[in-house]
């Protein structure tokens, strides 16, 4: 038995790779999503567990509401044709888990999408990479 970060992690890695985007993409489940620059030619797609928070449901329940951030990075020009493809992206993300059970761990029932920022500027003015982090909650009772 995983940690219930890592069981949820990995399910949304699955159903990452199995969704339909814009663009394609091999999602990976990581604890240290850095990169080379030269390794970000091509679109990376990270799937990170990022946080736990827990409160008591009843006298014999607890939820738990888990975050899972997903990196979304690539090396880019600084012109909106590169880059709006990129934002699309991490908007299909955040839009594939709305309302969405996991399939390969059934308990945990999609609670709430962040993206803030969309990017990072200062990224994509030092290094040129375009860097999103959308941030997805599940929450789950045990």
């Amino acid at each position: 038995m995983a940690a219930v970060t890592i069981d949820i992690a990995d399910a949304v890695t699955a159903e990452l790779a199995g969704g339909s985007f814009s663009q394609g993409f091999t999602p990976v489940r990581l604890f240290r999503p850095d990169f080379d620059v030269r390794d970000l030619s091509t679109l990376h797609v990270s799937v990170v567990p990022a946080g736990i928070e827990e409160q008591q449901e009843s006298r014999s329940t607890s939820r738990q509401d888990v975050e899972i951030q997903i990196g979304v990075q690539q090396k880019v020009t600084d012109d909106n044709a590169a880059i709006d493809p990129l934002v699309l992206l991490v908007q299909e993300i955040g839009d594939f888990f709305r309302e969405r059970r996991l399939v390969n761990f059934q308990a945990a029932m999609w609670r709430r999408t962040e993206i803030r920022p969309l990017y990072f500027p200062d990224e994509l003015r030092e290094r040129g990479i375009f860097v999103s982090i959308p941030t997805i909650t599940f929450r789950v009772f045990r």
